[in-house]
């Protein structure tokens, strides 16, 4: 497993709230756009002129982009697989995991954006810094990655969080990749995990964000499956047996309780852990 992010996709401030299908919007993008806050090869990030919890990801239509139709695609993708598993119980339980859904796509002839929560560094509103993502699979990592962020290992995001709910945050993520496996049927393909704050919340939390590249599915096939444990495996956001036993057994604990409500079986969660780590 490797600690450094798999493309150059712009990643910063990212997204949560309700609408289920892109609109159009008259509205002006004056109206809305606030200080840039981040860049990157599918966009720029900007703050929401009217409201600082929320931000704003804008990308112009231009020839060869196919930003606005990716996004497009990923809103209705998060919005699908999260109107399956919003009213559970034990989702809406879940203190410290939680998923970045944007509130709004809006399409233009000349451009789209996205309205999304922001989620603010750990130290506070005023810090405007690359965003954190989160490795816990990754006993002590720091890079930064132009356009994606600042990465953090285990040991780094201690500074942010206490041991009691890194564990407890652990447990909840496996519950959360769980429930977008198998009862949201998305493989959760490239997803990315951040750590930080949103506009009300004084605790950090880890969001789950970026799901353009994942698909829905019907059936569990192989190929299914293989894409779900590259989701779980393909950069070490989450904890490994070699990298935090206590943790892992805590991640795959809640997984395992997950998919058990939508009547996987253990052979099924035994193989997406067997190459995993």
């Amino acid at each position: 497993m490797s600690s450094s992010p798999r493309n150059s996709k712009s990643r910063n401030s990212s997204g949560n709230s309700s609408n289920n299908s892109p609109t159009n919007s008259k509205k002006s993008m004056d109206q809305i756009l606030g200080q840039e806050i981040g860049r990157g090869g599918f966009g720029v990030v900007y703050t929401h002129k009217n409201d600082t919890s929320l931000c704003v990801k804008v990308s112009n239509k231009v020839k060869g982009n196919q930003s606005c139709r990716q996004w497009s695609n990923e809103y209705k993708k998060i919005t699908s697989f999260y109107d399956r598993i919003q009213d559970l119980d034990i989702f809406k339980k879940l203190k410290l995991a939680k998923v970045l859904k944007p509130s709004e796509f809006v399409e233009s002839p000349n451009q789209c954006y996205m309205i999304m929560p922001r989620v603010f560094r750990p130290e506070g509103k005023d810090v405007i810094k690359p965003t954190i993502q989160a490795q816990l699979g990754c006993p002590s990592c720091v890079m930064i990655h132009k356009g994606r962020g600042e990465f953090l290992g285990l040991e780094q995001i201690k500074q942010f969080v206490d041991d009691k709910d890194i564990v407890l945050a652990s447990y909840e993520l496996g519950i959360l990749m769980g429930l977008i496996h198998f009862v949201g049927k998305n493989d959760a393909y490239d997803v990315e995990l951040y750590l930080g704050k949103d506009g009300n919340s004084r605790k950090c939390r880890f969001y789950l964000a970026d799901f353009d590249l994942s698909e829905e599915y019907t059936n569990i096939t192989p190929a299914i499956i293989q894409r779900m444990t590259w989701s779980l495996d393909a950069v070490p956001y989450f904890p490994t047996e070699d990298s935090d036993s206590e943790l892992f057994e805590k991640f795959k604990k809640g997984y395992s309780e997950a998919a058990h409500i939508a009547n996987v079986s253990d052979d099924i969660i035994e193989q997406i852990f067997e190459n995993y780590g």
